[in-house]
């Protein structure tokens, strides 16, 4: 920071015409995505960010190229860059302007070359390791920081339920076995949805495996 700043000089001589605040600042913008193509993303996200959350892919823009992070096969990095809101394979949604950095674009190179170091893309994980979790921490370091907290609300909610995973899991167990003999009766998974309110939500005995397993491989894509 202060890069831009003279050395100082003598005593007694003048102060630098151009202050760094002036000279270096360096606009730093958060571009949000809808995570994905899906209209129906988009369309859950429009109520959840009502409620102060939702399921976005974030970018930072600094020096003209936007930054971001993702899960990779192999060992090497995760951190990428692409021209400013056109990420591919996600809907670009808004961008929130975070204010300026003071760094010079050499330092910025230096901070972004110390994160692709540390964000390798082999561990990426959906809840705790991942595009907005690397947002945050890249705004931190720029002194922009941190992202709203709406950006990384879903995340952290999400965070919880996957460490108490066994527990819900056990309960869902017991859920399904419980209300699948209270309303599965006769008739059971007929084309008719109201035929079986446990089919409705979900909840069947015939169903929960399946619905188990489908909903598994949705989250590991």
């Amino acid at each position: 920071m202060g890069a831009c700043a003279g050395k100082p000089g003598p005593p007694g001589s003048r102060a630098p015409l151009v202050m760094p605040s002036v000279a270096c600042a360096e606009s730093v913008k958060l571009h949000i995505y809808d995570v994905g193509r899906s209209q129906e993303v988009q369309v859950l996200n429009r109520v959840l960010r009502i409620m102060g959350t939702g399921m976005f892919h974030c970018a930072v823009e600094v020096y003209g190229l936007e930054w971001s992070f993702r899960g990779t096969p192999h060992s090497g990095t995760g951190v990428f860059a692409c021209k400013p809101r056109c990420c591919e394979g996600h809907n670009y949604c808004e961008t929130l302007d975070l204010g300026a950095t003071l760094f010079m674009e050499q330092e910025v190179d230096v901070i972004i070359n110390m994160l692709r170091r540390q964000w390798i893309g082999s561990m990426y994980d959906l809840l705790k390791h991942n595009c907005c979790n690397f947002a945050d921490t890249f705004c931190r370091f720029l002194d922009v920081g941190p992202v709203p907290d709406w950006v990384l609300n879903l995340v952290g909610a999400g965070a919880a339920l996957a460490e108490t995973g066994d527990q819900l899991a056990t309960y869902r167990s017991s859920v399904v076995n419980s209300l699948g003999r209270v309303v599965a009766g006769p008739g059971c998974c007929r084309k008719d949805e109201l035929a079986c309110f446990g089919c409705s939500i979900e909840l069947c005995p015939r169903t929960a495996c399946s619905t188990v397993q489908r909903n598994a491989a949705v989250v590991h894509v």
